[in-house]
């Protein structure tokens, strides 16, 4: 179950953001037991999966639970994601008040690394895998793993968030992308058409 809900969330940072932020608009009321369900599996499998992205890697290993979460504590995430994005997007620029407290934080030291490849024709060829590394371990249990992943992803995914100026929905942009959706884009045309089209009346 768990591994089924990492596939519908999606592996890549931008597929991560785009589940964040449907999350935090999903009409919760209206989801079937089953539906309730599958959704607490993606919640657990939007904080364990953080760690083995190429993006996030001064996070370490984040405590989670074994099981889907319960939906009452879906529902209590949920307001306080969208409270918290709403202070950070449209009200002073900062979320200051994550629910979340570390309790310790290690370092761990990853030693260069030489992979040996064997060829089709019995030659083997040294790969090295690059310099030494130290990446930063936070210790945190659950749901405060859930909000640390949450404060990576923002901030690794922050230029591609953007505020569409038509409806102000959040979203995830894709190259110069301006608006959340065709209809508000196809809006704004319609607008600057008929401003135009007054200009040229009264000349």
């Amino acid at each position: 179950a768990l591994e089924a809900a990492e596939e519908r969330i999606g592996p890549s940072l931008t597929a991560r953001l785009r589940w964040l932020l449907r999350f935090q608009v999903f009409a919760l009321e209206r989801l079937k037991k089953r539906e309730q369900e599958r959704l607490g599996w993606e919640v657990l499998a939007f904080t364990t999966a953080q760690s083995v992205i190429g993006e996030f890697p001064h996070v370490g290993p984040l405590a989670f639970p074994r099981g889907p979460r319960p939906w009452r504590e879906v529902e209590s995430l949920q307001q306080t994601l969208k409270g918290g994005l709403q202070q950070l997007f449209r009200g002073n620029g900062t979320w200051s008040a994550l629910p979340c407290r570390i309790d310790g934080i290690g370092v761990q030291r990853w030693p260069e690394k030489e992979i040996v490849l064997k060829l089709k024709n019995s030659e083997e060829v040294t790969v090295d895998e690059g310099e030494p590394q130290i990446d930063i371990l936070y210790r945190v249990e659950w749901p405060d793993s859930f909000w640390l992943a949450v404060a990576v992803l923002l901030r690794a995914g922050s230029k591609w968030l953007q505020t569409c100026p038509v409806c102000h929905s959040l979203f995830v942009r894709v190259r110069r992308q301006a608006y959340c959706r065709s209809a508000c884009s196809q809006l704004v045309r319609t607008r600057r058409y008929r401003a135009g089209h007054r200009a040229t009346r009264r000349t």
